[in-house]
C-alpha cells in the first residue's frame, strides 16, 4: 500500500515558508499569556508546583510553594533559588534552578501594627 504525501505537489521552498509561518503563529499564540518578569538577587518569589505528593490531594493544595530567595540569574529565563525553610527534616533541595514562567513575586503581608505578618 502506497502512502500518499499531501506535500508531494508543493515545492520545497513553499514547504519551508509554510513551516516558518506556522512557527511564527504558534509563538505568537504562546506569548499571548506570557509577560516578561525580572527578579533581582535577594528578592523573594513563589514557585509553581504542578505535581502533588503521594497521599496529597491535588484538589485542595496550594499551587505555589515558597517563599524562595533568588540567589542569582543564570540566564534571562532561568534563576537559581534557595528555599527558606526553618524545618531541618525538610526533603526539598536547598537550591534549585527554576524557569521564570514558574515564578511569581512574593509580597510580605503586614499586620495592623505595621510589622511583617508571619502567616
Amino acid at each position: 500500500m502506497d502512502v500518499i504525501d499531501p506535500n508531494e505537489d508543493v515545492p520545497a521552498t513553499q514547504r519551508l515558508e509554510n513551516l516558518h509561518q506556522a512557527r511564527v503563529g504558534q509563538k505568537r499564540q504562546y506569548d499571548k499569556e506570557r509577560y516578561l518578569q525580572d527578579f533581582e538577587e535577594g528578592q523573594l518569589a513563589l514557585i509553581y508546583r504542578y505535581r502533588g505528593y503521594i497521599g496529597q490531594t491535588t484538589k485542595l493544595r496550594h499551587l505555589y510553594d515558597g517563599p524562595y530567595r533568588v540567589v542569582r540569574k543564570n540566564s534571562d529565563l532561568v534563576y537559581l533559588v534557595e528555599y527558606l525553610s526553618m524545618d531541618k527534616n525538610f526533603r526539598r533541595p536547598k537550591e534549585e534552578l527554576v524557569h521564570v514562567s514558574m515564578m511569581k513575586p512574593y509580597h510580605l503581608r503586614y499586620s495592623s501594627a505595621g510589622e511583617p505578618d508571619g502567616s
